[in-house]
């Protein structure tokens, strides 16, 4: 066991190896969360010839970069996160993930962007195109991802919506639509009656062959002077009257069967606009629960980024810009902050200075022109150290024969 020296100081506070992990661990953190975050405002221009100007103006230039991302980069992570929210805890980090990888590649195509190397001129174009791409993307999908977390009841009564267009509302025109096709049974009976009313007409009266004629058309004589409840084929079925009263019955039929669809949508779209879409969903009960929790909660989160996109954009293509709210003005931020950005970069790269932060033969040219001034100070100090010598000579000289002749006249 190791004696303990007295005379050691000793910290009123000391530091456990846990704690120092901690405190590591912590600035490792910082140093990461730093590094992926913020645009470093010495990459936006070289190192060859940097002036005060120069550098505080790219601090400004790299400040509005990294806000403008990050901007884009919060109003994007609700969609993103939205879309992995199944994932559970897994779905969260790998959210964080990859916006802090979408950030860190929105904050490297902006410095790629700017720098400006003989070597690599075409940089400048292929990073501006990044930029102004993933900005119209961020900007977008910053607008969607507000609306999905401040209007998550919209979203509830639009996929609502759809589903009643698809189980209830879609089925029904379809009947109709099939209800408008004239049956092949009343064509066939029109043609028949059309016919038989044609022979007929040319038939005379007196003719034998008005007797087989008119009953296939209308039956027998004494039912064609009676009341259609009274004839004796009434309560045969329809397919086996005579062809002209089959036909006519068929044709009231085919009408009254489309007024009665028609009628019933018209009934459906007045309760649904009565209860509202996601209330009257309720009373299809295997629809609803297959499709919403408990709270009226999309349950699928894929759907909900399908519907929080269709949403956006439909109203915004409509011009139903009151119903987007705070989305829009989001939108509108991003777009504006990120236009101010691309236009800094464009015009921070063409600067001259910038140029030259970047140009090698810039920095050959002024470490020469150091190394110049150096050779210059450095002559001047030896041609001033020679002056100082011969000073000093001359005053010893002068000071011996002062004293001398002092001496001599003693």
């Amino acid at each position: 066991m190791t004696p303990t020296n007295r005379y050691q100081k000793r910290s009123p506070h000391p530091q456990t190896p846990t704690s120092n992990n901690l405190v590591f661990f912590y600035k490792w953190l910082c140093y990461l969360f730093q590094d992926l975050l913020i645009v470093p405002s010495s990459e936006v221009y070289g190192d060859a010839i940097v002036t005060k100007k120069l550098a505080q103006q790219s601090r400004w230039v790299a400040g509005i970069l990294t806000v403008t991302n990050l901007i884009n980069a919060a109003s994007s992570f609700p969609l993103l996160l939205l879309t992995l929210i199944d994932f559970g805890i897994f779905g969260w980090l790998l959210a964080i993930a990859i916006e802090l990888g979408l950030i860190k590649f929105s904050n490297w195509t902006g410095v790629v962007a700017i720098a400006y190397e003989a070597q690599h001129k075409n940089w400048n174009g292929i990073g501006l195109a990044g930029v102004v791409l993933i900005n119209i993307v961020q900007s977008f999908v910053g607008g969607v991802g507000t609306l999905i977390l401040l209007d998550r009841p919209s979203l509830s009564d639009r996929l609502s919506e759809q589903l009643i267009q698809e189980r209830v509302i879609f089925p029904q025109e379809k009947k109709i639509e099939a209800l408008q096709i004239e049956p092949q049974q009343l064509t066939e009976a029109k043609n028949q009656c059309q016919n038989l009313e044609a022979r007929l007409a040319q038939t005379p009266p007196n003719s034998p062959k008005r007797g087989s004629l008119f009953p296939q058309a209308y039956g027998s004589w004494q039912d064609y002077n009676l009341p259609l409840p009274q004839r004796s084929y009434y309560t045969s079925p329809v397919p086996q009257w005579p062809w002209c009263p089959k036909s006519s019955m068929l044709t009231e039929i085919h009408a009254e069967n489309l007024a009665t669809a028609e009628k019933e949508l018209e009934q459906l779209k007045v309760e649904i606009a009565k209860k509202g879409n996601l209330s009257y969903l309720h009373s299809i009960p295997d629809v609803y629960t297959q499709n919403f929790d408990e709270n009226d909660e999309i349950k699928s989160s894929m759907k909900a980024t399908a519907i929080a996109l269709d949403l956006f954009f439909s109203r915004l293509k409509n011009g139903e810009w009151a119903m987007l709210g705070l989305s829009l003005y989001v939108f509108i931020l991003s777009v504006v902050t990120s236009g101010i950005a691309v236009g800094l970069i464009a015009t921070h790269a063409q600067r001259e200075d910038v140029q030259m932060s970047w140009s090698e033969a810039a920095a050959e040219a002024f470490i020469e022109f150091l190394k110049q001034k150096r050779q210059e100070q450095f002559e001047l100090h030896r041609v001033s150290s020679q002056k100082d010598l011969i000073l000093t000579s001359s005053d010893r000289h002068n000071y011996s024969l002062n004293g001398k002749s002092k001496s001599q006249q003693q």
